[in-house]
């Protein structure tokens, strides 16, 4: 992001390391998730995720624990449901 006007700090989840949040807690705010789907290869990474983003303490977008709960197929059957197809 070019000149944002607030600060952003980025932090990559792998499944094969350990972190501590409270290193990274400057003045966080809130939270945002960009793992966006439940994929096999990322599963692993969402409980992190999900541990990584409770350790701040704050509000979290794009809830890892949500995520872990949806899938494509669940997304489209939910979507002719409401197109009442």
């Amino acid at each position: 992001m070019k000149d944002p006007a607030y600060d952003i700090a980025t932090l990559a989840v792998f499944a094969s390391r350990e972190y501590h949040a409270e290193a990274l807690e400057r003045d966080v705010q809130v939270v945002v998730n960009l793992i966006s789907e439940r994929r096999p290869r990322r599963m692993p990474c969402l409980p992190l995720a999900a541990d990584v983003a409770d350790r701040f303490g704050k509000p979290i977008v794009n809830d890892p624990r949500k995520i872990q709960r949806t899938t494509r197929d669940a997304v489209a059957d939910a979507l002719q449901e409401y197109r009442g197809a």
